[in-house]
């Protein structure tokens, strides 16, 4: 090893195993490794500080997690820290024998082509382990993972897939090698990138490797290199917790690599908008199973007489279509904002309203006396109840699966590093989005030699760049700084691949903008209507609570401040800046105050602000005159015109920064309606987290 320079990182992750860690770090010390080598130990919720005392006497930097974040998330933190021009991962299991680091990185020098050199591996007793494989294909792992490997042992499949046939003595190309040791070269991991932490366990060195080689490099098997490994992954084949990581990574693997599976979530919306469509149409016709069951039982109280159900066969017909085309025409198959709680009970609400009149006139318009009135009443809120039910169990086994990482939308994003964040704090607080964001740098240099050195236009480096990381969908902003974004989208457009543009002006822009035309020009056409018109329905909702509020809070109002008075004390007042930056006064009872319903007896003078437009129960966050002055100077010269509110998009204020609250303030006046109203008050109790 030259001592000029560092040249190999060494990077462990262990999970409680500090003796195991320790015979590791001995044995690369005994190994003659020199200056040209660093240690970096990253360890996943130690029980005590053993390894942290094994890695000082070793001189390893050392990392440590708080909880276990699976082994490929670990193994980034260190490739992170690594300042080496070769990395080297490396299980604790491992025990690394003179000269094989060596052997590695020669290997690596000889051919530029290299991305990862892999070591052979032997069984503490020298013999020899299967360490090189070609890729899973179902038929294999049905043969390695099931009863099928008992009854066919010596498969053809299984040999080929363990290379059982290969002499092991002679260095070549390889599909993946296991990731007890691998050696990558850092302009291949910048190419590339770290593993992919989607996987907590197992195949993240088999998609590490993939994507290697989609990008044009090679994975090489050197057996000059061996290390003793002492582990065989037996906690794959035994059943518990192991069996069931392994099960998971390996469905994990196949959604990202499968072109059936690929194929499929290119799809998604359409295979959501059929699933939908079948889920409403069970609804439907099991409310109007039910309406006809609770009139059946009730002719004991009604005069006219039951009809057999067959003679509501045309009419169950006819209303399935009516339904189905009043949702379609609400918009309820057409987005995934349609997955907000708010949006669902709104849009069911109104398509179902208008399928209830419809209904009510067909019985006086069809030439037949035999439909029951009682029955077409009770089959509105048996539908909107039935409806709801159902989509909300759909968007729950979603929600699941994507908390488990599992079916996620990989998304890449094109955006300067001030949007990136941005993105990653949104999604943060919203994980139930279901986005597996794939950012690309502007500096990256995938841009510059997509696919391992051959140069190419931004455009097409971008395509490359889609195809071989199976993105689904791109979000290009047009200050991306990597340039070309008019040709990056001509681009994607032309190869069918989904985008959504984010222009440079997009702060400007508000809910509701959608295409248009201008002579020939695509053009953005932005509503003309200010948010109070747009929210008429919030308007008129929020005056007749406070209408109800005012009546109901009246006389215990009148009977505290009289109590007050008798004591002295008086309303306290405050200044607030409310809509489009007017300042308002505010009055409320002295002291804290509880929440909920009884808030509006405490702050009972903000109610009269409801009625004129100034307030509302879902709005901005309310800053104080004396805040105001402090917040940034693009937002007070122009500040949201939407009413504040008790229940607001930033929910709990305590703690969160000035920037965060303008930031939420922002997003809700561009996106206020009745809808996300009622989504923030659902998800403020708890019932309901929406899936967007």
């Amino acid at each position: 090893m030259s001592s000029a320079g560092l040249l190999v990182s060494i990077v462990i992750v262990h999970y409680r195993t500090p003796d195991v860690l320790v015979r590791c770090l001995d044995r690369i010390r005994a190994a003659g490794a020199g200056p040209g080598i660093e240690v970096i130990v990253v360890d996943n919720a130690p029980l005590d500080d053993r390894s942290e005392r094994a890695a000082a006497s070793a001189g390893a930097r050392y990392f440590k997690n708080v909880r276990n974040v699976g082994f490929g998330r670990a193994v980034n933190q260190g490739l992170k820290e690594g300042r080496g021009e070769y990395l080297l991962v490396l299980n604790p299991d491992v025990e690394v024998q003179p000269g094989s680091i060596e052997e590695l990185v020669a290997e690596m020098e000889r051919d530029s082509s290299v991305g990862i050199a892999a070591p052979r591996l032997l069984y503490p007793d020298g013999s020899l382990q299967h360490s090189c494989r070609t890729f899973y294909t179902l038929s294999v792992f049905l043969l390695r993972r099931t009863f099928l490997g008992r009854l066919f042992p010596n498969h053809r499949l299984i040999r080929e897939h363990l290379m059982l046939d290969y002499d092991h003595a002679s260095t070549r190309p390889v599909d993946w090698c296991i990731g007890a040791s691998l050696l990558v070269r850092r302009r291949a991991l910048e190419d590339v990138g770290p593993m992919d932490e989607r996987f907590f366990l197992y195949f993240e060195d088999v998609d590490w490797c993939q994507r290697m080689q989609t990008r044009g490099w090679k994975v090489v098997y050197h057996p000059a290199a061996s290390m003793i490994h002492h582990y065989a992954r037996e906690s794959a084949r035994r059943p518990g917790k192991g069996l069931l990581l392994h099960l998971a990574s390996t469905f994990r693997y196949y959604e990202k690599w499968s072109f059936v599976l690929y194929w499929l979530k290119m799809r998604t919306s359409t295979i959501r908008r059929i699933v939908l469509v079948i889920s409403d149409f069970i609804a439907v016709n099991l409310a109007f199973l039910l309406a006809y069951v609770i009139r059946d039982l009730s002719g004991g109280f009604l005069t006219k007489p039951t009809f057999g159900f067959g003679r509501y066969s045309r009419f169950l017909l006819f209303s399935d279509a009516v339904a189905l085309l009043a949702m379609a025409l609400a918009g309820m198959y057409r987005s995934r904002r349609r997955e907000e709680a708010g949006e669902q009970v709104l849009g069911t609400g109104r398509a179902l309203a208008a399928t209830a009149l419809i209904m009510m006139a067909s019985t006086f318009l069809f030439a037949t006396p035999v439909y029951s009135r009682l029955v077409v009443g009770l089959f509105l809120p048996l539908a909107f109840v039935l409806i709801l039910l159902l989509r909300w169990g759909i968007f729950s086994l979603q929600g699941s699966a994507r908390s488990r990482r599992l079916h996620l939308r990989r998304i890449g994003v094109l955006a300067t590093p001030e949007a990136l964040a941005e993105i990653e704090r949104r999604l943060g607080q919203h994980p139930e989005f279901g986005f597996d964001i794939l950012p690309l740098a502007g500096e990256a240099a995938i841009l510059m030699t997509p696919r391992g050195g051959r140069p190419a236009e931004v455009e097409e480096a971008v395509r490359l760049w889609v195809n071989d990381e199976r993105v689904h969908e791109v979000v290009l902003f047009e200050d991306w700084p990597g340039g070309g974004a008019e040709r990056v989208l001509a681009r994607l457009n032309r190869e069918a691949i989904p985008v959504r543009f984010v222009p440079r002006f997009h702060p400007a822009l508000r809910r509701g903008a959608r295409m248009d035309d201008f002579l020939g020009f695509p053009a953005l056409r932005l509503s003309s209507a200010g948010p109070a018109a747009r929210s008429w329905e919030k308007r008129l909702l929020d005056g007749a609570l406070a209408s109800i509020a005012i009546l109901v809070a009246a006389i215990p109002f009148a009977a505290a401040r009289l109590v007050l008075l008798l004591a002295g004390r008086r309303l306290e007042w405050s200044e607030r800046i409310g809509r489009a930056g007017r300042r308002i006064r505010c009055g409320r009872l002295p002291g804290p105050g509880p929440a909920g319903i009884f808030r509006a007896l405490w702050e009972y003078p903000t109610l009269l602000l409801w009625l004129r437009g100034e307030w509302s129960l879902v709005g901005i966050h309310p800053f104080s005159a004396e805040l105001w002055e402090r917040l940034p100077e693009d937002y007070r010269r122009l500040p949201p015109d939407a009413a504040p509110g008790w229940v607001t998009l930033a929910g709990n204020p305590e703690g969160q920064t000035l920037d965060a609250l303008c930031a939420a303030n922002l997003e809700y006046a561009g996106r206020q309606s009745l809808a996300l109203d009622l989504d923030l008050i659902l998800v403020r109790r708890g019932r309901l987290k929406g899936a967007r």
